[in-house]
């Protein structure tokens, strides 16, 4: 399993609708993943289960990408917060999202986090890079977002 930080930082977006059109969140997950985040650590995705209940009680399995957007499809059908773990490209670095709504999500950088000064402050320039630029190339709507970070 890969080591999460204990500093505080995330990334909240909230996506707006064109034309009323719902988004289809295995398509917005389909686009992280076609631009170099990966879902798979060690052969394991790390996800929250249906039914968690905003327990949180993250899952560490050997499912395929297949089983993965089946539960993630059953989640949103239950308009249950959906949970996954991404790594950047051949990295070890990434970030637990939370899709709240298919409008709403919420990216922990919790995971090997990128620093500048030595350490000490978190790279946004870097996240903002692989989040926010990556949704405005495939044409989401972006309609705020905002970062936060606590020691």
């Amino acid at each position: 399993m890969i080591d999460i930080m204990s500093v505080s930082a995330s990334i909240s977006v909230q996506l707006e609708r064109r034309n009323n059109e719902k988004i289809s969140v295995i398509q917005l997950i389909n686009t992280f993943i076609s631009n170099n985040w990966r879902l798979q650590d060690d052969g394991k995705i790390s996800y929250l289960p249906l039914g968690d209940d905003d327990d949180f009680d993250w899952q560490y399995n050997e499912i395929s990408v297949e089983e993965l957007m089946n539960i993630v499809n059953k989640k949103e059908i239950c308009r249950e917060i959906i949970g996954l773990l991404m790594l950047w490209d051949t990295t070890d670095v990434g970030v637990q999202l939370l899709i709240h709504s298919e409008l709403e999500l919420s990216f922990s950088i919790s995971v090997n986090r990128k620093t500048i000064d030595n350490g000490n402050i978190t790279d946004v320039n870097w996240y903002l890079e692989k989040i926010i630029t990556l949704l405005k190339k495939n044409n989401y709507i972006i309609e705020s977002f905002s970062f936060e970070e606590y020691c």
